[in-house]
């Protein structure tokens, strides 16, 4: 067979440290070499000052937390011997002088105060604890790493599990902690723009954002853009730090590009978990018709990103790009449905399926002359396209009737807006499901575009429902090769930039 000479792992950053335990592991047990990676050079690519792993520690602060557990246990060790050792000590010749006393005392002193004797062994033991502390070595208390998260603050059960000696997560900490580091210090994707470099190569070094650089380097979007370079800036991703943001946006964009282009928007219900609703609304029926968060949005001809790994050998995987091309309908009755509502729905309506269609269809390879798509899909992709000299692919429904994506978990509770008036509710959070592995990309969290180079990017950055953190901030501002390629979308009026005094 052939012999793999080296492994290189992309976007290290984003990967956990069981994550990379187990490819440790399993690189051992296919070359049967107890050595790390099983002998193999492995090349891990990344950049730290971005996003961590969702939910998860980055391999970085792993490192940290486990050198800080471990010398926390060492100096613990070692103070419980030095106290242990002076407290030995002192009892040892509290026990002489007592012997020595009593052998030369008369029979009166036998009967001496208790109370003065428990005194003074007290008095004893506070001396002893004071000489010991002087030998003893300063604990860091819990909590002092600074960039500690709520997924870090464990139980002593817990810590005493991820810290175990055989435990994956010390495994994989090890493996990495134990790497030579190389720092690439010139920056390629934004090397033709000097001041956007130099405002990136702060933000990579940790220093403070300034507002006036914010002022001087980047944009407002404004309808001066719209103008000039409508194609640009119409429906370029937005960027957002939330997803409850990016459900309104997406929604309101895919309107705007239907009537652009003269065609309908197309949804259907997502996948809903009832028993994991948080403050649950008593009627959901308004809930669900009038918040996107319950829908899953279609588009002809619009970009959209992948969300599963539905096929890695037909390079159709979690954020793929992917255009939107055509629906397979699940019946002659939704077909016929949705042909009625377009003969008679003005451009830009949306029109609602009861049930998703049997798959979404998409073209691979969008940003390719169509040449070059063909024959990647011919190397990569098995089987006919649905249409003839193209290269589109469907992606099936996860539907009562199919299994396609078993796999697939809820996603985390998501915020649904409320509502005031007579029939008022409160938010609540809940947990949903794609029925197909595709979004639309009007607008993409920041977590989304981490690794991405965008050819112009709109950052929707204004003090909202969070603030961002500086990983977040940072992945923001280096997906585009230069300052011209990003636009401020502002809450601010009359140029403004005060929404961003926060960073």
């Amino acid at each position: 067979g052939k012999r793999m000479a080296v492994v290189v792992i992309d976007e290290i950053s984003l990967v956990k440290p069981t994550l990379l335990a187990c490819i440790d592991l399993r690189l051992q047990e296919a070359t049967g070499l107890n050595e790390p990676f099983g002998g193999i050079p492995v090349v891990m690519l990344g950049d730290f000052c971005q996003l961590p792993p969702i939910k998860a520690t980055s391999l970085t602060d792993a490192a940290v937390q486990l050198n800080l557990h471990d010398e926390t246990k060492r100096r613990e060790l070692h103070n419980e011997k030095i106290m242990s050792s002076f407290l030995s000590s002192s009892s040892a010749k509290k026990q002489s002088t007592t012997t020595t006393t009593s052998s030369s005392s008369t029979s009166s002193s036998a009967t001496a105060n208790p109370k003065a004797a428990a005194k003074a062994n007290a008095e004893a033991a506070k001396a002893a604890r004071a000489a010991a502390k002087k030998h003893l070595l300063p604990v860091c208390k819990k909590g002092a790493y600074k960039r500690q998260t709520k997924v870090d603050k464990m139980s002593k059960r817990q810590a005493a599990k991820r810290y175990a000696v055989n435990s994956l997560y010390r495994r994989g900490t090890t493996a990495f902690a134990k790497s030579r580091f190389l720092i690439l210090s010139e920056q390629i994707r934004s090397g033709g723009d000097k001041r956007h470099t130099k405002f990136v190569r702060r933000l990579s070094k940790g220093k403070r954002i300034r507002l006036r650089d914010l002022k001087r380097g980047y944009k407002r979007l404004s309808a001066k853009d719209f103008r000039k370079n409508g194609h640009k800036w119409r429906f370029a991703p937005i960027l957002v730090g939330t997803n409850r943001e990016r459900f309104d946006l997406t929604e309101v964009q895919a309107i705007e590009f239907a009537k652009q282009n003269n065609t309908h928007v197309i949804r259907w219900p997502v996948m809903v978990n009832n028993k994991t609703w948080i403050n649950k609304p008593a009627n959901t029926t308004h809930v669900r018709e009038n918040d996107p968060l319950f829908y899953q949005f279609w588009v002809p001809d619009a970009v959209s990103f992948g969300t599963h790994n539905v096929s890695q050998e037909s390079h159709v995987c979690n954020g793929t790009k992917l255009e939107s091309h055509s629906l397979t309908f699940a019946n002659e009755q939704q077909r016929q449905f949705v042909a009625e509502q377009r003969a008679t729905l003005p451009a830009g309506s949306v029109i609602t399926l009861k049930e998703p269609p049997l798959s979404a269809n998409f073209r691979l390879f969008p940003d390719k002359p169509l040449d070059e798509r063909l024959a990647l899909w011919e190397e990569h992709v098995q089987g006919p396209s649905l249409v003839q000299n193209d290269t589109i692919f469907p992606l099936p429904a996860d539907t009562a009737n199919s299994n396609h994506y078993r796999h697939r978990d809820f996603s985390d509770h998501l915020l649904v807006r409320g509502k005031a008036g007579s029939d008022a509710y409160f938010p609540s959070k809940v947990q949903t499901k794609l029925p197909i592995p595709f979004e639309l990309g009007f607008s993409i969290t920041i977590y989304k575009a981490q690794g991405r180079t965008l050819d112009n990017v709109i950052l929707s950055i204004s003090k909202a429902q969070k603030r961002l953190t500086f990983p977040s901030i940072f992945v923001a501002f280096s997906r585009v090769k230069c300052a011209d390629d990003i636009r401020l979308l502002l809450v601010d009026r009359g140029g403004s930039y005060d929404s961003l005094e926060y960073l």
